[in-house]
C-alpha cells in the first residue's frame, strides 16, 4: 500500500510540475498576434455599428461615386446586414450654407438625391442622429456617422 501512495504522490507532483511549467509559458501566448494600438472599435464612439455610403464611412467622396445612390447600411456589429433604420437626419452644406432633411429607413429621399447632386467640391453632408433597431426588437440603438466632403 505504502508503494502505491508513493508511486501515486511521485505521479501528482509531476504532473503538477508540467502543468506549473505550462502555464508559466501561457500567460502571454497570445500576445504576439494581439494588435497594437488603439483597437479598431475604439474609433468608433458609440458601439460598433457604423454607417456605410457608397463603401465609405466618411472622409473625401467623389460626387460620381455618390450620384444617384439612395441605400445606406450598417456595418461593424453582429447581424448588421439585417438592421432596419428607423431615422437619422442628413445635414448638407453647400456653399456655407446648411440644410437638414429627415429620413426614416436605409433609403435616401428624392429630395435628398436631388440636394446631394447638386453639391459641388468643397461641400460637405453629414447623416446625423442615425437610429437603427434590429427585427426582432424594438429597442433602438445609435449609430455611428462620419463626415464626407465633396472632393
Amino acid at each position: 500500500m505504502l508503494i502505491i501512495m508513493k508511486s501515486t504522490i511521485k505521479s501528482f507532483l509531476l504532473a503538477a510540475l508540467v502543468l506549473g511549467i505550462f502555464a508559466a509559458f501561457t500567460n502571454n501566448a497570445h500576445a504576439a498576434a494581439m494588435p497594437k494600438g488603439k483597437p479598431i472599435a475604439a474609433k468608433f464612439d458609440v458601439g460598433g455599428g457604423h454607417l456605410v455610403f457608397c463603401g465609405k464611412t466618411g472622409g473625401k467622396i467623389a460626387k460620381k461615386d455618390f450620384a444617384g445612390k439612395t441605400s445606406l447600411q450598417i456595418e461593424g456589429c453582429p447581424g448588421a446586414s439585417e438592421t432596419i433604420i428607423t431615422s437619422f437626419t442628413l445635414e448638407i452644406v453647400k456653399g456655407g450654407k446648411a440644410t437638414a432633411l429627415q429620413g426614416t429607413s436605409n433609403r435616401l429621399t428624392n429630395e435628398m438625391v436631388a440636394q446631394l447632386k447638386a453639391l459641388s467640391p468643397g461641400d460637405s453632408f453629414e447623416f446625423k442622429k442615425m437610429r437603427a433597431r434590429f427585427p426582432n426588437s424594438q429597442d433602438t440603438y445609435q449609430v455611428h456617422t462620419d463626415k464626407f466632403t465633396v472632393a
